[in-house]
Parts: structure tokens; sequence; C-alpha cells
């Protein structure tokens, strides 16, 4: 009986041991670097090639890179805790809404004063586009305005620093 005991209390022993190096590897085991659906955290600054001007820059907290065919998770596949990426991309962390995209017949563009080519910006009243493509729909042409703002339009130099992976 004592050796049945004894057995036992090791075999509790030994569940035990193996619980607390689970917990003690658990920090162990998140990833070391960006793969398929990890948890990243970044800061990013955006910023024009041509002028070298900041377009945009901020953070993102906890952003699940879950398809491996993003740009940007391919731009960051592999990289560790503090690295910096970088690489031209446009609208890496898809936020342009094509509900901001509107056509404008290049007529009444030159009635009001303003250019139909492809990369100006354009005002009217309080709102700021950016001529994106000139199109011919039934024999008129048609100018593509867009809205959005321009990092989510044009190719930019985009940074990025990992700030914690999960």
């Amino acid at each position: 009986m004592k050796t049945e005991g004894s057995s036992f209390s090791f075999l509790g022993g030994g569940v035990a041991l193996l619980c607390a190096m689970m917990l003690l590897l658990g920090g162990c085991m998140s990833p070391h670097s960006v793969q398929p659906n990890a948890k990243v955290s970044f800061s990013y600054v955006a910023v024009d090639p041509e002028t070298k001007e900041t377009v945009a820059s901020g953070t993102k907290k906890d952003m699940l890179l879950d398809f491996t065919g993003t740009a940007l998770y391919q731009l960051l596949e592999g990289a560790k805790k503090d690295e910096v990426r970088t690489g031209i991309l446009t609208d890496p962390l898809t936020q342009h809404d094509d509900s901001l995209l509107q056509k404008q017949t290049s007529v009444v563009l030159a009635e009001m004063g303003l250019p139909s080519e492809v990369g100006t910006r354009v005002t009217m009243g309080d709102a700021s586009f950016l001529t994106t493509a000139v199109v011919t729909e039934d024999g008129v042409e048609q100018v593509v305005l867009d809205g959005n703002p321009v990092e989510t339009i044009v190719p930019l130099n985009w940074s990025f620093t990992i700030t914690e992976i999960k």
C-alpha cells in the first residue's frame, strides 16, 4: 500500500511540475516574429517619396494579420519586436472607403475652373478630392474624384516599428 501511495504522490508531483513548466513557458510560447494570424501592435509613419513630407503617422494595437496575401503582411512577415520594416505601399491599413468616390464630368469641372488631370487636388466647398482617373461612360468624359485621405490612395514610403506580437 505504501508503494501505491508514493507512486500516486510521485505522479501528482510530476503533473504539478508539468503544469508549472507550462505556465513558465507560456510567455516563451508567444510568437517571436510576425506570423499568420498574429496580433501585432506597431507605430507607423507614411512619407511622400517625392516631397519627403510626413503624410500620416500613428499606432495600431493588436491588429490581426490574418491574410498572408496582403502587402502589409508580406512586408512585416518575420519581423521581430522593435524591428523596423519599410516599403512603398498603398493603403496598407486598408482604410480606403469606396463610398467617398464620386464622378464629375470634365465639362462641369472646367466650368468651375477646376483641373481634371489625374493626380491633381480639387477642392469643392469644404471637401477636398484627389483626381484618380478619367473615364468615358456613354460617350461622356467623367473625372473620378476620391475624397479619401491621401495615404489610402497613392503609394507612400511606410515605416512600421513592431512594438508587440501576440
